[in-house]
Parts: C-alpha cells; structure tokens; sequence
C-alpha cells in the first residue's frame, strides 16, 4: 500500500475514533477520559512526523521506503485506537440503552416501547455479539480488511446509539405509565375494600335476620 493510500485511510479512522471518542465522552456519565485510545493516537503521531522528517531527509541514514514503513506503523496504532475507543462506546451504548429500564415492570415497558421486546432487545444483544467477533477477527497487519471491519463497527454502534435515543425519548411515557398504573393500583384497592366490607356488612344483616326469623319457623 503507498503512501497516498495509508494518508487517505489514516484521516479516515482519525476522523472515525475523534468522533466516536467525543460520543463515548458525551453518554459517559463520568465524563471521563478513555486514556487508552489516546496512547495510540500519540504513537500515530510520533510514526507520522517520522515519516515526514525522513521526506525532508532530517533523519541520517533513511532509505526510500522509511516513510511508507512509518506511515504502515502509524496507521496501525490508528487502528487500535479507533478499536479501543469502539469497545469503550459499545459498553457505554448497552449500559445507556438498559439503564432507564430499571425498575420498570414488563407491562409498561411493553406498553410505551414495544419495539424492546420484539426488536431493540435482540439488536443490543447481536450488537454486543458482532462487535466480539469482530474484534476478535481483526488483524492490524491486514489493512484492507481492517477498514471494512472499520466500517461495520460504525454502523453497528449507529444502530445501538439510535435505540439509546429511542428508550430515552420513551422516559417520559413510562412516568407517565407508572404514574397512572399507580392510581389504577389505589382505585382497584379502594374498590376491593369497598367490596369486602359490602359482603361483610351482607353477611353480618343476614345472619342477624336469620337469627330472628329462624326461631319463629323453627322453634
């Protein structure tokens, strides 16, 4: 691979794991600093501006090739960090997606988010199971396949970060949900009450006519 095309490809996870990295920032309710992904980007850098000091020929004893060798270590290190700051996002994703889900019984989740049970549940699960796999499956030697792999991690993290959404908007219905089914609660308890006391009173005025009118048929 040349020049031209690590450059093309290095801007490309870049702009990636920068993006990626100020989300996963953003949902962390810490707001705290992955350390990790930032180690690499600073290695991407140090292989970078070797590479450039061997062009400008600021290095002693640098052949032709001493650029492009740098620039395939520098993208390694971007690959890393683009998959560092991935793993991050896709805990966080999962988490942020689940926790609203606390405490809520499976009636009100399934009457404000339905789609949980039938889809979005499922789609956090293979989610969490894709991203295993592939990253697993990736070899930083292999830069071709690195960049598709590349790719479906975006769009895997797309799809958990846009269910995040969709369960956060419904916060407010499943207040609402819980709020209401509560009243229903304290009125069908009012009504049981009612009921109980109703047939107990019955039974009381039934017994007490029996209890005069019994003698008189039998005596």
């Amino acid at each position: 691979m040349g020049p031209e095309e690590n450059w093309k490809r290095l801007i490309e996870i870049y702009n990636h794991s920068k993006a990626l990295h100020m989300l996963a920032e953003e949902i962390d309710p810490e707001h705290e600093t992955f350390v990790a992904p930032l180690i690499q980007h600073r290695d991407t850098l140090d292989h970078i501006l070797r590479a450039k000091a061997g062009e400008l020929k600021m290095l002693p004893d640098t052949d032709d090739e001493h650029a492009n060798r740098n620039l395939d270590k520098a993208l390694g290190h971007a690959y890393r960090a683009f998959f560092d700051v991935a793993d991050w996002l896709g805990v966080l994703l999962r988490e942020k997606a689940l926790a609203p889900l606390n405490g809520r019984t499976t009636e009100c989740i399934q009457a404000v988010m339905p789609e949980y049970f039938t889809s979005w549940r499922r789609t956090l699960d293979d989610a969490a199971e894709r991203l295993v796999e592939v990253r697993s499956a990736k070899d930083v030697g292999d830069g071709g396949a690195l960049i598709q792999e590349v790719d479906r991690y975006v769009v895997i993290l797309d799809e958990m970060h846009r269910i995040v959404k969709e369960i956060r908007a419904r916060e407010g219905a499943a207040s609402d949900w819980i709020s209401r089914d509560g009243q229903k609660s304290k009125l069908q308890k009012r009504t049981d009450w009612t009921i109980a006391i109703a047939a107990g009173l019955l039974c009381v005025a039934v017994g007490a006519v029996a209890g005069v009118l019994l003698p008189k048929f039998f005596p």
